[in-house]
């Protein structure tokens, strides 16, 4: 087994939540989002009378009228939890840097806290990265949850009704969950000077949304691309695989022809276990890490944008960048069936066993080096 398999195996699994379980005292973060599931870890807690000392509730702007705001205070007014010990701060989905340099009210709020839910069921995925990033120095045990949608839109009688009318009627592609992309935007934090002036390498996870991969075609202009593809975790959503390949290669075809692409590549890769996108980074990074700049764009799932945030931990000096759209469907997901967790106790010591792995790999190199020289 050799180092990264075995980095692999010791990861922490993903595995179904008992909020029951969870130890205390508890504190709980979430974001305030208009699907069904930003609301399902309170409901949840409430039903087994499970009592979050802290909240810290993270509301989106721009404001979507749909977010459920309301049903969410709701929710922690039932909790009986004193109001100094809720916390209310702000994600610009447009600045995204604003966050992490407020971050130090979340801080100061779990400055004692031993034991912190992150619930991302709500959350973008950017939104994912920069926090986990900003908990990096914090010694908490972090429970991640994830609540799994009991229906994912779009249906698929509806992508063949617009299949079939792209077809018939017009040469414009549809588009589903959604629409009129705002900017591609990154953080500090995700970013890297490394590899200035290679020819630049995109890996992205394509969407229902074949106008983000034409918005990072056209701004990133890649020399080399490559899909990760998603396989959803339950086989009757199979569909969805082929049904963002179809859409997504009409983009590419138009790119490759016009020669503005030199290589394009696809994996097919789990929407579920985080562990088999790390995986698939790394044989990548390995495989061009000293001729090009690697940029990743987490459009994928919640759990693949995890792997990437971990990936991120091994190796720096990637990029991350994020489309963000000015607006979602009306209809995304709908209720939510099951409460997933990954559970890692003393985060901060947990991340610095990846760097360690990091490291190691530095000392390598720096021996081989030193070895040739010899020579």
């Amino acid at each position: 087994m050799n180092k990264i398999e075995n980095l692999i195996t010791n990861l922490p699994q993903i595995a179904l939540a008992d909020l029951d379980k969870v130890p205390t005292p508890l504190t709980y973060i979430g974001a305030v989002g208009f699907e069904d599931r930003t609301l399902a870890v309170l409901n949840e807690s409430l039903k087994l009378g499970k009592r979050f000392d802290q909240i810290i509730a993270i509301k989106y702007k721009p404001f979507d009228s749909r977010n459920k705001k309301e049903e969410f205070q709701k929710r922690l007014d039932e909790q009986n939890i004193p109001d100094e010990n809720v916390k209310w701060v702000t994600y610009n989905r447009y600045e995204p840097e604003e966050f992490l340099e407020n971050f130090g009210v979340i801080k100061k709020t779990i400055v004692l806290a031993s034991n912190v839910i992150v619930d991302i069921s709500a959350m973008s995925k950017l939104l994912i990265l920069v926090l986990l990033q900003g908990f990096r120095d914090l010694d908490v045990n972090l429970t991640m949850i994830y609540a799994e949608a009991d229906v994912y839109h779009p249906a698929p009688e509806k992508f063949e009704t617009e299949k079939k009318k792209y077809k018939k009627e017009t040469e414009t592609l549809p588009i589903f969950l959604t629409s009129n992309l705002y900017d591609i935007v990154t953080t500090s934090s995700l970013s890297t000077i490394s590899m200035q002036g290679y020819p630049l390498m995109m890996i992205a996870f394509p969407t229902f949304n074949h106008r983000e991969l034409t918005a990072l075609i056209n701004e990133i202009t890649p020399q080399h691309l490559i899909l990760l593809e998603g396989r959803p975790h339950e086989a009757h959503n199979y569909w969805r695989l082929n049904a963002i390949k179809w859409l997504n290669r009409k983009v590419i075809e138009e790119h490759l022809a016009n020669g503005e692409i030199l290589t394009d590549e696809e994996r097919i890769v789990s929407t579920f276990d985080y562990k088999e996108t790390i995986i698939i980074l790394e044989k990548i990074y390995q495989s061009h890490k000293y001729a090009r700049k690697i940029v990743v764009v987490p459009t994928g799932s919640k759990f693949q944008t995890f792997g990437v945030f971990l990936f991120k931990q091994l190796h720096p000096d990637i990029q991350i960048i994020y489309p963000v759209t000015k607006k979602y469907a009306d209809k995304y997901t709908k209720d939510y069936k099951a409460l997933w967790k990954i559970s890692i106790p003393a985060f901060s010591k947990f991340l610095l066993q990846l760097d360690r792995y990091r490291k190691s790999g530095l000392v390598e190199l720096n021996n081989a080096i030193k070895f040739a020289l010899k020579t």
